[in-house]
């Protein structure tokens, strides 16, 4: 008998896809959509061990956290853009 399974896959960074560039482009342009300078890859890589709104607050260089979550949710809605150019690795 063949039974048919739900199965939820979580991937962490690096594992089975390298999603640094899409996440750094969805960065990139949450910031300069709000005036912000962009920030390196390296930057983001290095930002990818805090949460989203910690994260944008850093990158962005400011303290205001209702900015933050503005620009938390701006990077999601431009993250959902970038994730299609986002492959697994050969394996």
């Amino acid at each position: 008998m063949i039974s048919s399974k739900t199965v939820i896959l979580f991937d962490n960074d690096g594992t089975l896809t390298d999603s640094i560039p899409a996440v750094a482009r969805a960065t990139n342009a949450a910031l300069l959509s709000h005036g912000f300078s962009e920030v390196s890859i390296e930057e983001v890589a290095d930002g990818m061990r805090y949460e989203t709104v910690r994260r944008m607050a850093c990158h962005a260089r400011i303290t205001d956290d209702v900015l933050a979550l503005t620009l938390s949710r701006d990077f999601y809605q431009q993250l959902e853009k970038a994730v299609e150019s986002v492959r697994l690795f050969d394996a």
